[in-house]
């Protein structure tokens, strides 16, 4: 999955050929793309990966997802701050 704000719209993409498609106009401009895949071979390299990505998804929302992109979005990061360790912290932040 791919978290993207294009012209001061956020939208969940499933695959790479959705977002190209969506962006393929030259008048399209992106603020900001972020894979929602974690990198790393260690957990705590795939934890701190985890942790960038939701400050990454925090600072570039600014509002305007559709709530199914927002429960698609909630899921994952809050699947994977469970699998991570990382529940207290994100919801600390607001981010779930």
């Amino acid at each position: 999955m791919i978290f993207a704000v294009i012209d001061d719209t956020a939208s969940i993409f499933d695959t790479w050929p959705e977002y190209h498609a969506a962006t393929f106009s030259p008048d399209c401009t992106v603020a900001a793309c972020i894979p929602l895949q974690l990198h790393g071979s260690t957990y705590a390299a795939r934890r701190e990966s985890l942790r960038t990505i939701a400050q990454d998804i925090q600072s570039a929302d600014n509002g305007g997802m559709s709530y199914g992109e927002v429960a698609t979005l909630d899921h994952w990061l809050t699947t994977n701050a469970r699998r991570y360790g990382l529940v207290t912290e994100l919801r600390d932040n607001g981010i779930i």
